[in-house]
């Protein structure tokens, strides 16, 4: 274990006048004249800056030339460990004070990391910045070539693959946007969208083949449910399950709706088992504030070193490539 200090940019309506630790691992200062000093590395020059201090915005981060400096102190064993912790220390910080203090919100940015036993330090890009080596690439077939022209015009002419692609495209955005870290929930939630965008536009399909089955169904279930409720002694969860089996019956509930879209659609039991332990994750996690761990987040979005393709994407682009298969097919 080592011992990390993080510099950090900060501004807002009110901080210390001297250097003071406001806990044991926090610092904030003023800053120097020369640490006040530097204008924003990409400011557009027909841009005029309004003073010293000031923010410049590049969505979703943001580059703080504060009145303060912060230092954030932390005992990790990897610096890429160190930085996520003082990130998270500083998030929880700024948002309280903005919250407590009014006028303008804080903000901070993460500048530098050193390891306080050694003398050089790294800069926030070296640690924030990613770079994916490249191939030469290989000719491009003739047949993926055509298979790739047909997905872009069913993406154009179906709306069940327009919805899903919008909301990969949306997670493929999101997820490569620097900074995306605050994004997460986000993006995962799009590759969830995305399945259930075909799921949902598949399914309908088969609900309106079905419909005359389907209605009859519901009304035998109905009549015997309507019979046996007075007999019933806890009647509010009998109207519950009645619900729950009226959805199953209708082919409205979402994981019985993935395992037939997948049988349908010939995609294997690994990405359908997959596909609703996302959707699980989504449901039980995602849908309630304050419910999701960066560790399981993580599982779903983690893309490696290099770059390969995260788990939550493999799913999501399966189904809509099996429907696009399928729709291929049917014609």
């Amino acid at each position: 274990m080592y011992d990390w200090q993080t510099l950090w940019s900060i501004s807002g309506p009110e901080l210390p006048e001297k250097p003071t630790w406001i806990t044991e691992n926090i610092h904030i200062r003023p800053a120097t004249a020369e640490e006040t000093g530097a204008k924003p590395f990409s400011l557009n020059p027909t841009l005029e800056v309004p003073g010293r201090l000031y923010i410049a915005h590049y969505p979703p981060r943001d580059e703080v030339q504060g009145s303060h400096r912060m230092q954030i102190n932390t005992n990790t064993e990897k610096e890429d460990q160190a930085i996520k912790e003082t990130e998270n220390i500083c998030e929880k910080l700024t948002a309280s004070l903005s919250l407590i203090v009014s006028g303008m919100p804080y903000f901070a940015q993460f500048l530098k990391i050193k390891r306080k036993d050694q003398d050089y330090e790294h800069s926030a890009w070296s640690g924030t910045m990613k770079i994916s080596p490249l191939e030469t690439p290989s000719p491009l077939d003739k047949i993926k070539l055509k298979s790739s022209l047909n997905l872009s015009q069913l993406i154009q002419d179906d709306t069940t693959a327009n919805n899903a692609f919008l909301h990969l495209s949306t997670a493929w955005q999101l997820q490569a946007t620097s900074g995306a870290k605050p994004l997460q929930r986000s993006i995962l939630q799009h590759y969830v969208l995305s399945v259930e965008a075909i799921v949902n536009g598949f399914m309908s399909k088969i609900r309106k083949e079905k419909n005359d089955e389907i209605k009859l169904k519901e009304e035998k279930f109905s009549k015997e449910f309507s019979d046996n409720l007075p007999k019933r002694t806890n009647k509010a969860r009998e109207i519950r399950n009645a619900s729950n089996e009226l959805r199953k019956i209708s082919l409205l509930n979402m994981i019985p709706s993935i395992d037939n879209t997948s049988d349908a659609l010939s995609i294997s039991d690994e990405f359908c088992a997959t596909a609703k332990k996302l959707y699980r994750f989504r449901s039980r996690n995602l849908s309630h504030p304050g419910k999701d761990q960066r560790n399981e987040i993580e599982h779903w979005l983690n893309s490696g070193e290099t770059y390969e393709l995260c788990l939550a994407d493999k799913v999501a682009r399966t189904f809509l490539l099996a429907y696009a298969k399928h729709h291929s097919n049917s014609r």
